[in-house]
């Protein structure tokens, strides 16, 4: 089944930092969640979460309200097996860009010299510094 997904709205929605005085290894994690599929209006609204730890302790949360464009009518349940079928990084691709950004600048702030993760979608990055 063919399936489209454009990107109608991007926003941050959580971000909290805390300085670390032991610093050390950055580790990252990352998650995409479907939280909503609203069959009316063709769109699902997707939450990406970040966490970052090592001398900045960094987590955000950015939500995106995409449309959905089907062949045929779709259930939540049907849109949610082609998404975990399908490539999961073209859906998570603007939110990981917007995420590599904001995490860039802030790092780049509060530590003197900016972090930057590559904008893919994984459980565990782990970067020494």
């Amino acid at each position: 089944m063919k399936l489209n997904l454009n990107l109608e709205d991007i926003k941050l929605v959580n971000l909290s930092t805390e300085r670390k005085k032991d610093g050390g290894k950055i580790d990252r994690t990352n998650h995409i969640e479907i939280l909503e599929f609203n069959k009316e209006r063709n769109q699902i609204v997707v939450e990406y979460t970040e966490n970052v730890t090592g001398a900045l302790e960094l987590n955000l949360a950015i939500e995106a309200i995409f449309s959905v464009e089907a062949e045929k009518d779709l259930t939540a349940t049907q849109l949610e097996e082609i998404v975990k079928k399908g490539d999961i990084d073209h859906l998570a691709y603007p939110l990981l860009t917007e995420s590599t950004q904001i995490t860039s600048f802030i790092t780049g702030k509060v530590l003197g010299i900016p972090t930057i993760f590559p904008p893919v979608l994984e459980d565990e990055t782990v970067e020494d510094k």
